[in-house]
This record gives C-alpha cells, sequence and structure tokens, in this order.
C-alpha cells in the first residue's frame, strides 16, 4: 500500500465527513443533511471528488495523476488552521500576546518556505522526468553526480538538497538543473 492510496482514502473519508458536517448560516447551523450536500456540491465537492477518488481506483502513475494537483485550492484554509492551531500551543505555553504574534509569524514564515522548498523540489523532479538528458539520466548526459532514480527517497533528497543550495545561493555545482 502506498503513501499515495492512504492519502486519497483519508481525503475520501474527508469528502464523507464534510457531506454529513454541519455549517452556519447567518447565526443558525444548518443541519439537514441534503441541504449539507447541496452546499458542498455548490462549493469544491466536484474538485474534491475529482482530485481524490480517481486515485483510488487507477493507476497513481496515469495520465489522471495530475488532476490531484487540484487539491492546492484547499492550502490557504490547511495553512489558516494551522496558524490558529501554533497560536493557539504558543497561548497554552503562558506567552503575551505580543510574543505570540511574532513567534507564530516566524513559524508560519518557516513552514511557507519549507513547503515553497518542497514544491519547487518536486516541480525539478518532475522537469526531469519529461525532459530527455536532464540531471536524473545516467546515460552520460549528466556532468553531475548520478543520481539512484530507483530509489524516490534518493531522487527526493538530491532535488531538496539542490533548491536549497540553489536559493541560498551557495549552489555548490555537484548538481545542476539544466536541460538540453
Amino acid at each position: 500500500m502506498t503513501t499515495e492510496f492512504i492519502i486519497d482514502v483519508l481525503l475520501t473519508i474527508d469528502i464523507l465527513l464534510t457531506c454529513v458536517t454541519s455549517y452556519q448560516v447567518d447565526v443558525r447551523w444548518e443541519k439537514d443533511v441534503f441541504e449539507i450536500i447541496w452546499n458542498y456540491a455548490k462549493g469544491f465537492m466536484f474538485l474534491d471528488i475529482a482530485s481524490t477518488v480517481t486515485g483510488l481506483f487507477l493507476d497513481q502513475n496515469s495520465a489522471w495523476f495530475q488532476l490531484k494537483l487540484i487539491r492546492f485550492i484547499h492550502v490557504k484554509e490547511v495553512y489558516g488552521s494551522l496558524s490558529d492551531v501554533i497560536r493557539i500551543l504558543l497561548n497554552r505555553f503562558g506567552l503575551d500576546k505580543g510574543s505570540v504574534e511574532k513567534a507564530s509569524h516566524i513559524i508560519n514564515l518557516v513552514i511557507y518556505l519549507f513547503s515553497a522548498i518542497h514544491i519547487i523540489g518536486c516541480a525539478w523532479i518532475h522537469i526531469a522526468m519529461v525532459v530527455e538528458c536532464s540531471w536524473l539520466d545516467d546515460g552520460g548526459c549528466s556532468a553531475g553526480i548520478p543520481v539512484n532514480r530507483t530509489s524516490t527517497s534518493d531522487v527526493y533528497i538530491t532535488s531538496i538538497y539542490w533548491v536549497i543550495t540553489t536559493l541560498t545561493t551557495v549552489g555548490y555545482g555537484d548538481y545542476k538543473g539544466y536541460t538540453p
């Protein structure tokens, strides 16, 4: 069972829970299941289904795999919830309001930074897999250190290493981002 499949199962459970979770309209809570489903259908329901359920029934390497990028529409909500949790935890530590705001801001920036590094690293891997004679090819095209393409962790760590060294302008040059 792959990680992608487990994530798809969890997101399918989230879709089902969203279909039965009440929502607030003005001052009252809507508890009618049909109204809840209709409200969800007017929003992101079909996008959530398209980005999640296709991964359950199709091969993870199929052309439909790109539909998973639709999930990025929820990133703002996830970061907002994460920011709220960070503030609550910092308040529980007994920090004053100013310290909580400063620490929360710094932690959020670190989370955004690592998210950007992850996204850029994944994009660099995708480009290397699509383009001939990239940094992942062992066929004499690459002037850098060869990478074990069969090991996803080696490829991911190498791409994250490249992103960090490139963004910090150190750029050791052992892995190069190039295409023909």
